[in-house]
């Protein structure tokens, strides 16, 4: 994506912590964790930078099914519902989004990512996010979960 930079590791301390606890729920035989893993009283502390994207017609798009209040409150809108070909297209970044999110669904591997944002109050922080494969409640659609971290709240 052109706004986005692959990074190896993610270094911001919740951010850590979140693909650790990810990590804990994946299966001894290396497949994928299942929604049903993550329990929701476990993550309240994550919860305001949560997402969980899923595919729509046969990975063609994607949209969330969650998005944290931190992430709707920081990017100025609430996507949850709306494909990724609406909610990106003024940012001209749809297609890549749906690539990437389509890349991590087909090899089952987490990617992290760093950006520089500015919110809708003209701030300027950089940030961390995740593209965390998990199975859907099928057993079988992979969902992105992760969560987008900002480097002025993780300072605080």
């Amino acid at each position: 994506m052109s706004f986005i930079q692959d990074i190896d590791a993610l270094s911001f301390p919740r951010a850590v912590l979140l693909y650790e606890y990810y990590l804990a729920k994946k299966p001894a035989d290396g497949g994928l964790p299942i929604r049903s893993d993550f329990d929701f009283f476990e993550l309240k502390p994550f919860l305001p930078y949560l997402f969980i994207a899923e595919p729509t017609s046969g990975g063609a798009d994607w949209r969330y099914r969650l998005l944290g209040t931190r992430l709707v409150f920081r990017f100025g809108r609430d996507s949850t519902g709306i494909p990724f070909s609406k909610h990106f297209e003024a940012d001209g970044v749809a297609e890549d989004a749906i690539k990437l999110s389509n890349d991590v669904a087909a090899s089952g591997r987490p990617r992290f990512f760093t950006a520089q944002f500015s919110d809708t109050q003209s701030s300027q922080t950089r940030l961390e996010t995740m593209s965390l494969p998990i199975l859907a409640p099928d057993g079988e659609t992979v969902w992105l979960f992760g969560g987008t971290f900002f480097a002025d709240e993780e300072e605080m």
